[in-house]
């Protein structure tokens, strides 16, 4: 079956080599793969429908769709998407490779070490997801209307942070636009879900800004909220960061701001004051000083990774991602060529 892309139209083989899982869900797998063309090599992730989905028209089509949403998506705090097909083992999405962690990872680390995030750091990455979040919700489509999307899964793990320093939104799998007749229903329950998730509501995008504000809570405070304990009495933060936090758990959505854009310029507002009374602090150092081991640790695998794929200098076929009949035809007459080459030659040894 030859690589088709989303769209319907051929596409060329793509030439990847898996390299490892990345991660494995009841919905779909994420491998790390390697692509090398000359003195071009880099690694990136790809992202597929798991085991029976593959199978299931509905899930294919559901899989597309997201795929095609993210590819419309274009930001700095968005995992980019590079490419969307379909093989022989169905629809894949390749993206960026982000070397870091995910913000759980972060708030574990913290956590074991009885470090809180400084919360300068803290109210930079919330205005990292903020404009991750505004550029969702804000997305048009080709004539300029707005698709009105909705993240639906804000939590620690669907938010990425680089090594560089960079933080990156993902996990787009239950993407919702208002336009959809039915609210998702696939989530499994976690504390980031607003109140009318749970009640399986139509919502819009102030449900994210509720996960936002449980992120921002976790962050500033080591856990979770909770009525017992005020944000107000767990860590030292101006009236408007309070403020803002209290305003993005609100029950009632219509008693949180109005929207991503309105938050992030908040936030912003707060960082720069910060800076102003102690200086900047820089998210890249302190993941080095929090997590320099496993930075380390991380570095030296794929440093392993990258010399066992350079040093295999034989012809090996690409991954199954985006491969096609043509590219086995392809392989096929290289050996026959190096055969009738070898012959050749000893043809002419012995005419010698």
């Amino acid at each position: 079956m030859s690589a088709t892309a989303a769209g319907g139209e051929e596409s060329p083989p793509l030439g990847f080599r898996s390299m490892r899982t990345l991660a494995r869900g009841p919905g779909s797998v994420i491998e790390l793969v390697y692509r090398r063309e000359g003195t071009f090599r880099r690694m990136y992730a790809v992202k597929r429908l798991a085991g029976a989905l593959r199978r299931e028209p509905a899930a294919r089509a559901r899989f597309l769709r997201e795929a095609r949403l993210l590819g419309a998506l274009r930001h700095p705090n968005v995992v980019a998407v590079l490419d969307v097909g379909e093989d022989d083992e169905g629809p894949f999405l390749r993206t960026d490779y982000a070397f870091g962690v995910s913000l759980g990872e972060l708030s574990a680390r913290l956590a074991s070490r009885g470090i809180r995030c400084p919360p300068q750091l803290a109210l930079r990455i919330g205005v990292a997801v903020g404009h991750a979040l505004w550029a969702t919700h804000e997305l048009e489509d080709q004539h300029g209307e707005p698709l009105g999307l909705v993240h639906r899964d804000l939590r620690p793990a669907n938010v990425q942070i680089g090594f560089e320093g960079v933080v990156r939104l993902l996990g787009f799998g239950v993407v919702q636009s208002l336009a959809d007749e039915a609210p998702a229903t696939s989530l499994t329950p976690n504390p980031y879900r607003a109140p009318e998730q749970r009640r399986q509501d139509v919502v819009d995008g102030r449900a994210d800004l509720f996960a936002l504000g449980v992120l921002l809570h976790e962050l500033l405070a080591g856990g979770l909220p909770d009525p017992e304990r005020p944000l107000g009495g767990r860590v030292r933060c101006s009236e408007e960061v309070l403020r803002l936090v209290d305003e993005l758990l609100a029950p009632d959505p219509r008693d949180r701001p109005a929207s991503a854009a309105a938050v992030t310029r908040r936030l912003e507002l707060e960082v720069r004051e910060l800076v102003l009374q102690e200086g900047p602090l820089d998210l890249r150092g302190f993941l080095e000083e929090t997590l320099g081991d496993v930075i380390t640790r991380r570095r030296r695998e794929l440093s392993t990774l990258w010399d066992a794929f350079d040093g295999d200098v034989s012809p090996a076929p690409p991954a199954r991602v985006g491969t096609g009949p043509n590219t086995g035809r392809y392989w096929r007459l290289a050996a026959a060529m190096a055969l009738a080459a070898i012959l050749l030659g000893v043809a002419l040894a012995r005419l010698t």
